[in-house]
């Protein structure tokens, strides 16, 4: 090992490194950093997929999403909607009401969520739901909200609404509650 030092990366006082011993320098740099980056992504990826068992429950990753329901026949989702992401195209002088609901006998739900709701592809024009969840703390008191009831009233131009299920708290106003009506040509204020 110490002949190998000595060859290619020891430099003497006065000496000039050269052109070899300067290449194998670089290409074992990258060979380390190389070997380094790949345990540390193969750890990493071991981190983050394995399971917790107890011997009381099972440790799983959480997840949220909204059931939709519209009360107008002539408004369904886009192909390409999921349950995370739905995009429904109102008609031009129509007025809809769009149910959102918590889906039943899901283990894996979050305890609380809320939806993004956006018109167009406008970001000024996006609305955010009261939370779900059941105990829920507002205003002092304990609230259990499983649906809300929100309506779309278009004008003369269709419009395309694009509602994204989040888990967590939201912290944007404005926040729709029960009854809300969104006007696509009205632009909230942030």
């Amino acid at each position: 090992m110490k002949a190998l030092y000595e060859k290619y990366f020891k430099i003497g006082e006065g000496e000039k490194i050269s052109d070899q011993k300067m290449l194998i320098r670089i290409v074992s740099a990258v060979i380390i950093i190389i070997i380094s980056l790949l345990g540390m992504s193969v750890t990493s990826i071991a981190f983050f997929t394995a399971s917790v068992d107890t011997a009381s429950n099972a440790v799983a990753a959480s997840t949220f999403y909204t059931q939709i329901a519209v009360d107008a026949a002539n408004v369904t989702p886009k192909t390409g909607s999921t349950k995370y992401n739905s995009v429904y195209t109102v008609p031009a002088n129509t007025e809809c009401e769009f149910t959102l609901s918590l889906p039943t006998g899901t283990n894996t739900l979050a305890d609380t969520g809320y939806c993004k709701i956006s018109v167009g592809d406008d970001v000024q024009k996006c609305y955010y739901t009261q939370q779900f969840g059941t105990g829920l703390q507002e205003e002092g008191q304990t609230v259990n909200r499983t649906d809300i009831h929100f309506k779309v009233k278009t004008g003369s131009e269709p419009a395309e609404i694009r509602i994204q299920s989040c888990w967590g708290s939201c912290a944007y106003k404005p926040i729709i509650g029960e009854g809300y009506v969104i006007d696509p040509l009205y632009v909230p204020v942030h």
